[in-house]
């Protein structure tokens, strides 16, 4: 899956010109990035660009039209947005959930004593997902 952390953000409204273009590409060293394709993109409106650190791929962008701002996601990565984990919530009372941090300590602390006696290949997959969850 896409790691969405390692992105580059280009603020295309803050380059002038197509050299100014050309010397961020030479500066940052993108040496596959070309400065006519960005210079276009700027004037047919994209006011900032993101793009994968590693491949320089185009991931997402935003641009103006009829004077409003659309972020328009590149179909390839889309997927990787459909794979990503969501969180549920559930409201609770106060009351309830003492009672769950209470009992969830609880199965931490015993989760722990287990791996100091018998090393952490003892734990069974629940266990884990214990651990995990409480991180």
């Amino acid at each position: 899956m896409f790691d969405y952390t390692n992105l580059i953000c280009i603020h295309l409204t803050s380059l002038r010109s197509l050299t100014e273009i050309d010397e961020m590409i030479e500066n940052m060293e993108f040496t596959n990035m070309d400065a006519d394709e960005l210079w276009q993109m700027k004037k047919n409106g994209i006011q900032k660009i993101w793009l994968d650190a590693s491949s320089l791929d185009l991931v997402y962008w935003i641009d103006r039209e009829n004077g409003r701002k659309n972020i328009l996601i590149n179909e390839d990565y889309i997927s990787g947005l459909r794979e990503m984990k969501s969180i549920s919530y559930k409201k609770v009372k106060k009351s309830d959930f003492a009672l769950t941090t209470d009992k969830t300590e609880s199965n931490i602390d015993s989760i722990l004593d287990k791996i100091n006696e018998h090393g952490i290949d003892s734990l069974t997959k629940k266990e884990r997902d214990i651990l995990d969850n409480a991180k």
